[in-house]
Order: C-alpha cells, then sequence, then structure tokens
C-alpha cells in the first residue's frame, strides 16, 4: 500500500488561517507507524463556538509555537509526501496560514479523501461523506474534533478506499480528478445552482448569507463550475456556510450572526459536518480546490 501521511487541522474561529491544532500520521504499507500533534498559538481570537467544538482554548496554547515556527519542522516532514486530507478545508488551512506569516508552503501531494470516498462507495457519491458519518458506517470509533484523532480516522477511511478499489495510495496521486473541459455555463442566482459533476469539488453544498463583495449571482456561477451546488438555506445536506458581512439592522437584537450562521452552529452541535468560511476562505478554495 505504500507510504503516505495523513493530515487534519483545527481552528481557533471563523478565519482559516487561525489554526490552533495540527495532527499528523505517517502510514507505512497501511499502518500507522508515528504520530505527531501540535498545539499552536494562533494569535488570534478563540471564537467560543469552536472552543465547544474542539475544546482548545487560549489557555491550552499559552507558551506553544506559532505556525510560523513549526512552519519549517512540518515542511521537512511532508516536503515531497503523499498528504492525505479529508475535505477541502485543511488544505485551504494551510496555504491561508502559509499567507498569513508570509511563508512558502511546503510542495505537498494532497489527495482528498472525501474525493476518493466518493468515487469508491457509491452510497456516497453526493452525500454522507463527513468524517463522523464515515466512521460511524465503517465502525471506527474516534474523537471528533481532535486533529490528530481525525487524522488517523482519515487513514482507516482511506485504507478502505484502497481495499475496496484494490489500488494502491500512490495511483491516487495520478487520478487526481481532473477538471472536465466541458463546464459550461452553470445557471445561478437566489434559487441556488447545480454543481458541476466533473468540478473537483463536486458533493459540497454551500450556503451564502450577508453581504459579499460579489454578487450572489457571480459566486453561484464561481462554485457551480468547480462542482459546488449552492443552496438557500441550511439543510441536512449543506456542508458550507459562507458568511459575508452582516446587516446588524437585520439581525435579532443581541446577536451578531444570521439566522443561517445559527442554523448552522446548531447543527454542527449536533453532529452535522459543515465547514463554516469567510468570503475571502472561500474564494481561496475556489482557486485551490
Amino acid at each position: 500500500m505504500g507510504r503516505y501521511f495523513a493530515l487534519d487541522v483545527e481552528t481557533a474561529n471563523l478565519s482559516q488561517a487561525s489554526i490552533c491544532q495540527i495532527g499528523v500520521v505517517k502510514v507505512v504499507e497501511g499502518e500507522i507507524v508515528n504520530e505527531y500533534n501540535w498545539l499552536i498559538d494562533p494569535e488570534e481570537w478563540f471564537d467560543p463556538f469552536h472552543v465547544r467544538i474542539h475544546g482548545i482554548d487560549a489557555s491550552k496554547v499559552k507558551g506553544c509555537k506559532t505556525y510560523k515556527e513549526i512552519h519549517k519542522e512540518l515542511s521537512g516532514l511532508l516536503e515531497g509526501e503523499i498528504v492525505i486530507h479529508h475535505g477541502a478545508f485543511d488544505k485551504g488551512a494551510i496555504s491561508r496560514v502559509s499567507e498569513k506569516y508570509s511563508v512558502v508552503p511546503a510542495e505537498f501531494n494532497w489527495i482528498d479523501s472525501t474525493r476518493v470516498v466518493r468515487r469508491v462507495f457509491e452510497d456516497f457519491r453526493s452525500s454522507g461523506y463527513g468524517l463522523a458519518n464515515l466512521a460511524k458506517h465503517f465502525g471506527f470509533e474516534f474523537k471528533h474534533h481532535d486533529a490528530l484523532e481525525d487524522a488517523k480516522v482519515t487513514v482507516r477511511v482511506m485504507e478502505a478506499c484502497l481495499s475496496q478499489s484494490e489500488s494502491d495510495v500512490e495511483e491516487w496521486t495520478t487520478r487526481q480528478f481532473t477538471r472536465s473541459e466541458r463546464m459550461g455555463e452553470y445557471s445561478s442566482g437566489f434559487r441556488g445552482a447545480e454543481g458541476n459533476p466533473d468540478g473537483p469539488l463536486y458533493g459540497e453544498k454551500a450556503v451564502f448569507t450577508g453581504a459579499l463583495t460579489m454578487s450572489r449571482e457571480e459566486v453561484s456561477s464561481l462554485a457551480a463550475k468547480e462542482g459546488i451546488t449552492v443552496q438557500t438555506g441550511v439543510n441536512k445536506e449543506t456542508t458550507m456556510l459562507v458568511a459575508g458581512i452582516q446587516n446588524k439592522d437585520r439581525l435579532k437584537e443581541g446577536e451578531n450572526k444570521s439566522g443561517k450562521h445559527r442554523k448552522a452552529e446548531d447543527k454542527i452541535a449536533k453532529g452535522q459536518e459543515i465547514q463554516i468560511l469567510s468570503e475571502s476562505d472561500f474564494m481561496s478554495l475556489l482557486r485551490i480546490g
């Protein structure tokens, strides 16, 4: 089965650049042989909602290194290696935190295990491929939203894919789901947009809230070309919420988040896997997806 690494991150707040934990495991011939776990001072505030999810607050990272201080160590470990991540968020976070500290990100051979599992297992083609649901399906026990635990269960999911497809991990570096030339124009607007089945982010379902720098039609069209289905409201299939600037006059008294944002957080607290992204992080995701 070869050699590869799996990586997962947790963030302090909405920004992908606010990494407060990185978990990495090294895999050789299907077995985890090394584990690496960094608590990181993000030099940013901790959103109480994020703290409730992963349990990391400012006191837990007091005296810990910043990402800039561990960047060389992480890059030395993973440079040129195959690195598995479950979902686009983790890869995007490494890119954004590298921009934040003006460091050159190492060249990894990234493989998104959600894209592998959606191609190997028909039941997860368009939904249900979140890490918690897959762990439940395959009978894996783990402490979700701990970066090291998530990295370890990502390995188990990947190994299940390799076994089912009778393939090696190296094969998936050359089967990297290239964009189709048949991108076309995708209808968009406030009624939503269907994702391009050939797009690299096909299967993701996003909802927008708040004012964006682009019109909803423009950002919906860009998202749909990359495979993301744009929804008008948060529901059981939503995998992303993109939060723009909120109009305070339209918020409930005492609230600083929209109804969609609060509904997404409520669903996350109940176990649904939804990534909440800023507009800038979402646009960065579209560029690197």
